[in-house]
């Protein structure tokens, strides 16, 4: 049966960017779910937090016949969260109007396209990713599950991305380069040569810095 609407998971900034573009292709949002107890009875741009814990969102989301979308920025925790509700809930695809999405590209289920966002040819985005605003992944481009390309970021032609990672606003993937697993990339790198998995890199060129660990946020 076609779902209804959507439930999304995460009241914060995320999720009232995923209710918009989730209006702006007629979606209906039929609530928000959040792990804060404190935020049970409040309101994302008029549209109410009516359950609080996964048992919770997986009830009312069956009894509605609703798909879930999780608005979580944090990779790790996205990856976590999905993990946890694994085949108990469908997931919402949501692409907004003015993202270009190539006939032949491939979009993962949970995962969001925003405003300007392009993905070209034969590009393929894994599930519960984010392409932001105004991002480019180029033709041929392999992306992971749980992967953030963040505002303004752009991919050259055949960019490999491991799972999980992250590139910050603004960085350049020169084409043909992989980046590794759990990765993250920071603001207004250049990366032209490959990166391995789980560390951090920075700087025009970009270079590894450290490792990498779920608390890192460079988006």
């Amino acid at each position: 049966m076609q779902p209804q609407g959507i439930y999304i998971y995460g009241a914060g900034g995320h999720g009232a960017v995923a209710l918009e573009v989730a209006r702006a292709t007629s979606r209906a949002v039929l609530g928000f779910a959040d792990g804060n107890s404190n935020l049970r009875g409040s309101q994302v741009l008029g549209v109410p937090v009516r359950a609080t814990t996964l048992g919770e969102l997986i009830e009312v989301a069956r009894r509605e016949e609703a798909e879930v979308f999780l608005a979580i920025g944090s990779n790790s925790r996205r990856a976590q969260i999905a993990g946890r509700l694994g085949d108990a809930v469908p997931f919402a695809t949501l692409v907004h109007p003015t993202a270009e999405v190539s006939p032949s590209a491939q979009v993962g289920p949970g995962s969001i396209l925003l405003p300007g966002s392009i993905l070209h040819a034969r590009a393929r985005v894994g599930a519960h990713s984010i392409l932001n605003t105004g991002s480019i992944v180029d033709h041929d481009c392999d992306l992971g599950d749980f992967v953030h390309v963040s505002v303004g970021a752009r991919l050259g032609g055949g960019v490999r991305v491991g799972e999980g990672s992250l590139l910050g606003i603004g960085a350049l993937v020169r084409n043909g380069v992989s980046i590794g697993a759990k990765t993250i990339v920071g603001v207004g790198a250049a990366v032209v040569g490959d990166l391995p998995a789980e560390v951090v890199a920075w700087g025009v060129p970009a270079r590894v810095q450290r490792p990498s660990n779920d608390q890192d946020s460079f988006s």
